[in-house]
């Protein structure tokens, strides 16, 4: 804003921070972080198969190429139309659209990169910045700028076709952009179908039933055209109303659990509460503790996540996608892979309830497991027999076995 709008030095002071951006990013390049020359394309592909491509490539089909074109088709839809629609022209909606116009412009530049780039021009740094993932923000400031023209649009003509026109547009808005389509397709028509019945109730109630119940001249009738804008606005703010009760109202547990043990219940962290605690008290500052849990997609399987370790204090087995304090190195990357491969054989080895193979696998780890934390429903007290492993405590919904190495 302050490079279009501002005086010249404020237009020198952003010039001067894209520079020192500029100069700090060859820095951490060069410098900070080298990538061997040698080792730079091979490092590109293990990023861009490790790292989720759809993260920093727009253009990447991640479920289907007609699921990514439709994305990419509403994306620059709302862009555009937040670019080129009417509105008030002062600095805030200059901010906004620059704002938009920067958006676009990183979506555009990050998908021809990341899908045509040359050899020579591959650098394996920019994945870090997940360019994709970034676009919410302009698709934010573009939904801004299209609700302020569309109310200053309406305010210079309340006729009923703007205000059904301005209805439809803000309705499809609210089903294309928070996700859950068909939620906020439903939620908006039976918010439009209750307002509307509302008003042609209370009317007919108030002319004490005169004119009979003609639903045309109920909806469409002089008197209820002169309340569109009203009801417009009771439409919109009874969609909004609800989903943000809905959401609040399913939160109230999360939100009773941060009251009682100071961790926010949606949180992942949540899951091992009482067990972390456990850990924290009964096992050795250098004991190794590798935690599995149903996977919340598929509860009927075994997964290692590592949610356990922010309240646990404990070191654990199960990798991040970046290895150790040199991301950019290839030979830790072909590490870390290995290693999530043989993660994927053990959760499958212990789902199997193969606690011998499970042992045997778990040896190959860059780090040893002593403890391993399983559901409690998936080892029986008295009828399973986990040895190698020896049943040490139960803790809530989870039992923690020792590994005697």
């Amino acid at each position: 804003i302050a490079a279009v709008n501002g005086t010249k030095s404020d237009r020198a002071m952003v010039a001067g921070t894209f520079i020192a951006a500029l100069i700090v990013f060859y820095i951490a390049v060069v410098h900070v972080f080298p990538v061997v020359e040698e080792d730079r394309l091979a490092l590109w592909d293990m990023m861009h198969l490790d790292v989720s491509p759809a993260e920093v490539n727009p253009f990447f089909p991640m479920s289907s190429v007609a699921t990514m074109l439709l994305g990419n088709a509403v994306f620059l839809a709302i862009c555009l139309s937040a670019l080129l629609a009417p509105g008030p022209q002062n600095t805030v909606m200059q901010g906004l659209r620059i704002f938009v116009g920067l958006g676009l412009a990183t979506w555009l530049l990050a998908g021809l990169y990341f899908s045509f780039a040359p050899d020579a021009l591959k650098l394996p740094h920019i994945f870090p910045f997940t360019p994709t993932k970034t676009l919410r923000w302009p698709q934010t400031f573009a939904y801004l700028t299209i609700l302020i023209s569309v109310f200053h649009w309406l305010k210079e003509d309340e006729s009923p076709r703007r205000v059904l026109a301005a209805f439809g547009a803000i309705g499809i808005l609210l089903v294309i952009g928070p996700g859950n389509h068909e939620f906020w397709a439903a939620l908006f028509l039976v918010s439009a179908a209750a307002v509307v019945a509302w008003h042609f109730v209370r009317r007919r109630m108030t002319a004490g039933g005169n004119g009979g119940w003609n639903v045309v001249s109920g909806l469409f009738g002089a008197q209820i055209t002169r309340q569109y804008p009203l009801l417009f606005v009771q439409i919109l703010a009874l969609t909004i109303g609800v989903a943000f009760a809905t959401t609040i109202w399913s939160r109230l547990p999360y939100w009773r659990t941060w009251a009682e043990t100071g961790v926010f219940g949606y949180a992942g962290s949540a899951t091992w509460i009482g067990v972390a605690e456990y850990i924290r008290e009964n096992t050795p500052p250098d004991a190794a503790v590798l935690p599995l849990q149903y996977n919340p997609a598929n509860p009927r399987q075994l997964v290692a996540r590592r949610g356990l370790a922010t309240r646990g204090g404990r070191p654990m087995p199960v990798l991040n996608h970046l290895i150790g304090s040199s991301p950019y190195n290839v030979e830790r990357w072909r590490i870390g892979r290995q290693q999530l491969k043989l993660m994927r054989r053990i959760e499958q080895a212990f789902q199997a309830k193969r606690w011998d193979v499970a042992a045997r696998e778990i040896e190959n780890l860059v780090l040893v497991p002593d403890y391993i934390v399983l559901p409690g429903a998936f080892v029986h007290a008295t009828k399973d027999d986990v040895a190698p492993f020896v049943e040490e405590a139960r803790v809530r919904d989870y039992v923690i076995l020792h590994y005697a190495k």
